[in-house]
């Protein structure tokens, strides 16, 4: 004991260090080391870093939480490492990996240490890559950055140059597979095929077409 403002108290409740009138650390069942908004906090929980008011690290029960668990932080454990922004999960990473949100109409990449990447909805696949890669619903586009050069729907698949004109339809809109290879525009030349048979183009209107043992060809 020096004085009121610098001193050592042992009491009941424990140890309480006190310096320039302020307490600095108290040795109890709780033991705090450090001032009210910059301490280290040790009791039978677990061990607390509080900085500039904190909560910074936390060790408690198997778990070390690094950041203001109210916000973005890092927690890991022996069962992995979760990114969490509050109490919403960013990503986890484990024996397989999980970068987004999983939640209803969120995007997610799931990595599967035995079977390969899936991009998802939710927990619904729509990619996945592993032995073998598979797209499921909506459309797919390849852009060459100005347009869509090849396009992919649940009716057709179109095949562009780089002016925008379509070089080879493959559909079945109205139930009838249709193959056009050239483009269907004006006067310039085109094949297309169907179940019925084959036709060579002019737009569309046929000059040549083959159906079955039957060759027509158009003013003959």
């Amino acid at each position: 004991f020096e004085t009121n403002s610098n001193k050592a108290v042992i009491n009941s409740s424990g140890l309480t260090v006190t310096q320039g009138g302020n307490v600095v650390g108290v040795f109890a069942a709780t033991s705090i080391i450090g001032s009210s908004t910059d301490k280290v906090t040790i009791n039978n929980s677990g061990i607390t870093l509080r900085e500039n008011n904190v909560d910074t690290i936390q060790i408690a029960s198997g778990i070390v939480a690094v950041g203001d668990v109210a916000n973005e932080h890092i927690s890991m454990s022996t069962a992995g490492m979760t990114v969490r922004d509050g109490a919403t999960v960013l990503a986890n990473f484990a024996a397989d990996i999980t970068l987004g949100e999983v939640g209803s109409n969120k995007r997610n990449v799931f990595i599967d240490e035995n079977s390969g990447v899936k991009i998802r909805n939710n927990t619904t696949d729509i990619a996945s890559f592993g032995s073998d890669v598979t797209l499921v619903g909506g459309t797919m586009s390849l852009n060459d950055g100005t347009r869509n050069r090849l396009v992919i729907s649940s009716t057709a698949m179109t095949l562009t140059d780089e002016a925008g004109n379509n070089l080879v339809v493959i559909e079945d809109a109205s139930g009838t597979p249709t193959v056009t290879v050239g483009e269907a525009d004006g006067t310039k030349s085109n094949i297309q095929i169907t179940n019925d048979g084959l036709a060579l183009r002019s737009g569309t209107t046929d000059i040549i077409s083959i159906a079955g043992t039957e060759v027509t060809v158009s003013g003959s």
